[in-house]
């Protein structure tokens, strides 16, 4: 097993907790229309019905920014392509397990938690 060098674990750990801060790679859900609902069954069997961003926001930057997120998280092996393809479901599948999601499809929680979705401004 090769060591970790610490400058390198410390700069890997705060890329990990810092989320994506270039607002042209930010999906901003700015009214409730922005969000679609997906639905689909638990481990358990039970239904889930869960908000994720529409597909019209899903641009290929975006989708890339997602790529490098998971990509930082050791969730995501491969250049950041722009395209939501089986690599890029199977890494989102692996982040939300934890948060008993067992989708491929990005949802607004777990966006919130990478970084890349905003809540629309109060007020």
């Amino acid at each position: 097993m090769t060591p970790i060098r610490p400058a390198l674990l410390a700069l890997a750990l705060a890329a990990c907790a810092a989320p994506v801060e270039d607002t042209a790679e930010r999906l901003d859900l700015l009214a409730p229309d922005d969000a679609c609902w997906a639905d689909e069954r638990l481990k358990n069997g039970s239904p889930r019905r869960y908000q994720v961003p529409c597909p019209e926001l899903q641009t290929p930057e975006f989708i890339a920014a997602l790529q490098r997120a998971l990509a930082v998280r050791g969730l995501y092996d491969g250049p950041p392509s722009g395209t939501m393809d089986a690599a890029t479901a199977e890494a989102i599948r692996r982040y939300q397990a934890p948060l008993g999601i067992w989708s491929g499809k990005l949802t607004v929680e777990a966006g919130r938690k990478l970084g890349l979705v905003v809540d629309p401004p109060a007020g």
